[in-house]
């Protein structure tokens, strides 16, 4: 008997249904690949980033399980249609839970980054040519969000870059070398100092904006940083000074030491300023600092540190120029004048032109300065160290009196001699404002602060004094020998030129040359060898043992020049002259008795 049809009901025949055979039936095709799947996966061993962090790889997403179990889904649900069963109905067991990324402690962080570092150095110093762009990797690793990595980092960049950096200093290539062949080593060295140059400035750059960052900043983080960024920068300027971005690392040292608190970072700048100026045998880098020193100065109204001023006190090169100078310019002795000039045709002075262009490229690239440049570097310092002095003498800044004043007396040889009336009138005024403030006041009392800062105004006009007289000292075989040339060379003195008077002057020059440096007793000579030339046969007395003129002592402290007997003594100082240690001053005291002898023609 057939069942009673229920078509009308959506459930009629749901007591005819079989679900658990329906359910056996179903292929489990797609549900082993799924189970073997997620078996493999859930089986690997889990890994450490370079950043720390613990991942275990291959863990699929949820949108990835998705895609990778499409097709077995879709088939899956092609059978339960086919079976009668909805599959929305169907419960799902719950998902494997996705890994969630840990960081890990500061510690091991910066434990992993040292091993990074150093592995990257190792690797930079074995082979610089191939491992440069390692370089790129540092600057990555300085741009970490922990303090204690980044200093880290700028340490090991300074050190890389200190054993890298070549000793001359590399130029940017021109549109013409870019296009012409080269082989293959030159490519691979000119790839090296591009990316050299390139990964160095960026290094600087990082360094000034560390060190602006920590300018009067709370934070101690930055304030950390900013003092490794300016240590960085002075063992830069003092171990590559010769090197690219000089001016970069300059201008953070000086921005440094124009504060007025004075701190641990400022004396290192400052320090590292003295040896630089000490060290420098090559005049440009005292040149640029002493430019920016003088400017930031400038700039300040000298409000600054009396240490500053002090550190143009190291600038050894100064004391090896011959030159004169002042605060607007510098004698230049090498300057041939133009009647010494020899006449080239145009072809010659083409030739000349074209050697000097390809002498000044080789010098560029074996980093080697001519004397001529040397001096020339020398002379502008010179001229904006007086410059600063002149200035700080006209406005009288609190703080820097004493050390203006020093560093005259200290460079007062090189000042030159038409200056000397306008220098002296200054040092005289400031000796009366002493003496002004210490009749009023007697002077700075102690605990009080004059003009803002401490002034010992008897310091400053006892500086006065030792200035001036270091002024005059230095010059004064000039002056005199300027006055001895006018009296005995010029045609208004010819009368008042006697043979006591010459022989007198003669012989107090000679006693005289024993008793100063080498280049003041060269002038001397120079001077009695004109007289001699021109007076020769008035004065031969002086140099001849066997021929007695006078009667009596020489007298040489007499006021009279006339009265000191000068004919009854001779001129034995020549002899000593002879042995002096400079070959310049004996051969000139040599030729002095034959000069003497007769030989110079009469006036």
């Amino acid at each position: 008997m057939k069942a009673k049809s229920h078509s009308g009901h959506p459930f009629a025949a749901a007591a005819h249904w079989n679900l658990e055979q329906s359910y056996e039936n179903r292929s489990r095709k797609g549900n082993k690949k799924r189970r073997a799947k997620e078996k493999q996966e859930h089986t690997r061993l889990p890994i450490k980033t370079a950043t720390g962090i613990v991942q275990v790889p291959n863990i699929p997403s949820a949108a990835t399980l998705d895609g990778d179990t499409e097709s077995a889904s879709n088939d899956e649900e092609d059978e339960d249609e086919k079976d009668g069963i909805d599959p929305s109905r169907v419960s799902l067991p719950p998902a494997a839970p996705v890994a969630v990324e840990k960081p890990l402690p500061l510690r091991k962080r910066i434990i992993i980054a040292k091993e990074e570092l150093a592995n990257i150095a190792t690797l930079v110093n074995e082979d610089p040519e191939e491992n440069v762009g390692l370089l790129k990797r540092l600057k990555e690793i300085s741009d970490d969000a922990a303090v204690r990595i980044r200093m880290l980092a700028i340490g090991t960049m300074l050190a890389v870059y200190k054993d890298l950096i070549p000793g001359y200093r590399i130029r940017a290539l021109s549109e013409e070398e870019m296009r012409a062949k080269i082989t293959k080593e030159v490519r691979k060295v000119r790839g090296f100092e591009q990316a050299l140059v390139s990964g160095y400035s960026g290094f600087v750059k990082l360094l000034g904006g560390l060190a602006r960052a920590g300018r009067g900043g709370s934070d101690e983080d930055t304030v950390a940083l900013a003092k490794a960024a300016v240590n960085c920068a002075c063992g830069l300027l003092l171990a590559v000074p010769h090197f690219n971005f000089r001016t970069e690392l300059l201008k953070i040292i000086v921005e440094r030491v124009s504060v007025r608190n004075v701190d641990e970072t400022f004396v290192k700048c400052r320090t590292t300023l003295d040896e630089l100026f000490h060290t420098d045998g090559d005049g440009g880098p005292s040149c640029e600092a002493v430019q920016l020193l003088s400017k930031m100065m400038k700039a300040k109204h000298y409000l600054v540190d009396e240490s500053v001023l002090n550190t143009f006190l190291s600038l050894r090169l100064l004391s090896e120029l011959d030159v004169k100078g002042s605060n607007s310019a510098v004698d230049n002795p090498r300057k041939r004048k133009k009647k010494d000039r020899e006449f080239r045709s145009k072809k010659a002075r083409k030739l000349e032109k074209e050697r000097k262009v390809t002498e000044k490229e080789m010098l560029e690239a074996d980093a080697t300065v001519s004397y001529e440049e040397r001096e020339k570097r020398q002379s502008e310092t010179l001229k904006l160290v007086f410059s600063t002095y002149f200035r700080i003498l006209k406005m009288k800044p609190p703080g820097l009196m004493g050390a203006t004043l020093e560093g005259l007396a200290k460079y007062a040889h090189l000042i030159n001699l038409d200056f000397f009336g306008d220098l002296l009138v200054a040092l005289k005024e400031l000796v009366s404002d002493a003496k002004e403030e210490a009749g009023e006041g007697g002077g700075v009392m102690e605990g009080e602060k004059d003009e803002g800062a401490n002034r010992n105004s008897v310091r400053e006009a006892l500086l006065c004094i030792i200035t001036a007289f270091a002024l005059l000292s230095g010059q004064e075989i000039e002056l005199l020998l300027r006055a001895l040339s006018s009296i005995f060379f010029s045609t208004a003195h010819q009368k008042s030129t006697t043979p006591l008077r010459l022989a007198a002057f003669t012989k107090r020059l000679l006693t005289a040359s024993l008793q100063t440096p080498e280049k003041s007793t060269l002038a001397m000579l120079g001077l009695l060898n004109k007289l001699a030339i021109k007076h020769g046969r008035k004065l031969s007395a002086l140099f001849s043992t066997e021929e007695v003129v006078g009667d009596g002592v020489w007298d040489g402290y007499v006021d009279e020049p006339e009265m000191s007997n000068p004919f009854a003594a001779t001129g034995w100082e020549a002899v000593l002259l002879r042995r002096h240690y400079s070959p310049s001053v004996a051969e000139a005291a040599a030729a002095l008795p034959g000069l003497f002898a007769g030989k110079g023609r009469e006036g």
